[in-house]
């Protein structure tokens, strides 16, 4: 999704803040970071592990909310929503 936000800017005063590009790539790289930290805890089997139950459902969430703005902004049959990983619908 971040790289058809890089391909398709779109108008920077229109987008909500949640989906302006630095945003989006601060989010991917915070579940970069996640799942790194969840790959050394389970190699090391030492400590702790945070349970990711509530960054899945934040994931899932921001994903909708991101695909609704998306289909709204360029429509639901556009053939750009592929550039952000999005199924446009079939044109009746």
């Amino acid at each position: 999704m971040v790289n058809g936000f890089i391909a398709h800017p779109g108008n920077p005063d229109s987008m909500p803040p949640a989906l302006k590009l630095p945003t989006v790539a601060d989010i991917l790289t915070r579940l970069r970071s996640a799942d790194d930290a969840k790959s050394v805890a389970v190699n090391n089997r030492e400590g702790t592990r945070t349970s990711k139950a509530p960054m899945n459902a934040k994931t899932v969430q921001y994903l909708r909310d991101a695909t609704e703005f998306l289909r709204g902004y360029y429509g639901e049959a556009s053939a750009d929503l592929t550039a952000f990983g999005i199924r446009p619908y079939k044109v009746r």
